[in-house]
């Protein structure tokens, strides 16, 4: 450092410490060259690296210019929205509070506004548990009872169940003949009424899922009518109707003749009564007949035998009757499962389709003048020549945005 910074002034105590704390903490610069020449005197150059770069990261120009760009991004969505509420209040301005074009202009933001709620609303279709057949009993919770109602309803149960003899399960004897060709009563297990291998349970398990789905995608039809139904009955709901009913009037419905006008009283009928398409819907789950995820899976070894068949080795622990209400709970889980994965499909089929159709009606309303020419009997236009501040706000643009440097 003999030809470089060190004879031009010496490291006062301190020098890297102080040198630290300036670039930390002075993000314009001032007094940094006066601590660098002090800092490079001890030969800390890698020190003065890492700082340096810390310095740039902390209060670089880049980082400066993105802060910024953040704000002005910031900045240009109040705009728009000053821009919106400008436009809104000058068309309201040039007209009375009850004249037909504020009733028509105020109708559409609300259907609007209702259209966006109930899409919003339709994700709780998704969850079986919020879709409710009768106060406080879900579709989910019915699917769950009725699986195991079936299982439970297996005639195997009573035949086994019918043979516990001191708790543990007792094969009925049966009668056998003796060598002169008598009948008499062996201790020969008679196998006729006892499933014999766990297997014998498969054909019951696999009638008793074929069962469950159908009855999912018919709870989930009911459900999901039962939802949309009670959308139709709110008080929003109920107030649109009436405004519908006074705006549109026979001779107003006439002059609805462009394509997207003649389609208005059917969308709004959609989104104000959603439990006409109730019928739609439970057509639609049958037709399509969606692809549950997952296959029934039995739980059970299938080639085992019974702890209570000829030839088990099991014992009287084995043919414990908690073995056997333990055995049915297996299959009334497995049962249960397949039964809920099959309503989730079918949920999640209803949502995605009804999400999409409410989308397109969203989309399909008229715009403000379309409508209000509609209602006044106009061609659709600028009826005045009105200042227009949202305009020259709207022209208004950032240089950065314009530039051709802009990005």
């Amino acid at each position: 450092m003999s030809l470089g910074w060190s004879f031009i002034v010496r490291r006062p105590r301190g020098g890297r410490s102080a040198g630290g704390k300036s670039l930390r903490a002075d993000g314009t610069g001032q007094d940094l060259v006066r601590e660098l020449l002090a800092y490079t005197a001890d030969g800390g150059v890698a020190q003065l690296r890492r700082l340096l770069d810390q310095h740039v990261r902390d209060h670089g120009l880049a980082l400066r210019t993105r802060r910024a760009q953040d704000r002005l991004d910031q900045l240009d969505q109040l705009k728009a929205g000053l821009e919106n509420d400008l436009r809104v209040s000058q068309q309201n301005a040039a007209e009375d509070a009850n004249s037909p074009t504020i009733q028509a202009l105020a109708l559409l933001r609300d259907l609007r506004r209702s259209g966006e709620r109930l899409i919003g609303q339709l994700s709780a279709l998704r969850d079986p548990m919020q879709v409710w057949l009768a106060p406080r009993w879900s579709v989910r919770q019915d699917v769950t009872r009725k699986a195991a109602d079936l299982v439970m309803a297996w005639p195997e149960w009573a035949a086994i169940l019918g043979c516990v003899e001191n708790a543990v399960v007792v094969p009925p004897r049966g009668p056998a003949k003796n060598l002169l060709g008598l009948e008499e009563w062996t201790d020969i297990p008679a196998a006729d009424g006892l499933p014999q291998r766990l297997g014998d349970f498969q054909q019951a398990f696999t009638r008793t899922c074929d069962e469950l789905r159908n009855y999912a995608r018919d709870r989930s039809a009911a459900g999901t009518k039962r939802w949309l139904e009670g959308r139709a009955a709110t008080p929003e709901a109920q107030d649109l109707r009436q405004r519908v009913a006074d705006l549109l009037s026979a001779e107003v419905r006439a002059r609805l003749t462009d394509d997207t006008l003649a389609r208005f009283p059917a969308i709004i009928e959609r989104m104000l009564n959603p439990g006409s398409l109730a019928e739609n819907v439970a057509t639609m789950v049958s037709r399509e007949n969606p692809q549950f995820s997952g296959t029934p899976a039995f739980p059970l070894r299938a080639e085992q035998l019974a702890s209570w068949a000829e030839g088990s080795p099991s014992d009287d622990s084995g043919r414990h009757f908690v073995r056997v209400v333990r055995m049915r709970s297996a299959l009334i889980d497995s049962v249960t499962d397949y039964a809920l994965s099959c309503l989730n499909a079918v949920q999640s089929l209803i949502f995605e389709q009804l999400r999409g159709f409410y989308s397109r009606q969203q989309r399909g309303l008229p715009d403000g003048p379309q409508l209000v020419a509609a209602v006044l009997g106009e061609q659709p236009g600028p009826r005045d020549e009105l200042p227009d501040p949202a305009g020259a706000l709207a022209v208004l643009r950032r240089p950065d945005k314009d530039s051709i440097f802009g990005g």
